[in-house]
């Protein structure tokens, strides 16, 4: 019998690209200024129970602070589908 597990912590910004667009209209420069900050903090574990068993678990708490236009599919997209603010995910496979 195994038991392991690891902690990680990651921390990011995100920031749409401008697609190498020159010109900006006032719609462009608002979205220039959309930024995701997050940070996520991830607990794994696996357990072996012998060499055909082993279950795998996920917990993670990621915390975002989305500056910008809401409910468009730029938020979406840098959100990568979560909330702003506080988001809790778990995950259990064998």
């Amino acid at each position: 019998m195994l038991c392991e597990w690891h902690i990680s912590i990651k921390s990011e910004v995100k920031r749409p690209s401008h697609g190498g667009v020159l010109s900006f209209n006032e719609e462009d420069q608002a979205r220039l200024n959309e930024t995701a900050k997050s940070n996520d903090f991830n607990i794994e574990i696996t357990y072996n129970k012998s060499i055909k068993t082993a279950i795998r678990s996920k917990f993670s708490f990621v915390s975002i602070n989305y500056l910008g236009e809401k409910n468009t599919a730029v938020q979406y997209a840098m959100l990568n589908g979560l909330q702003n603010e506080q988001n809790f995910l778990w995950g259990l496979t064998d």
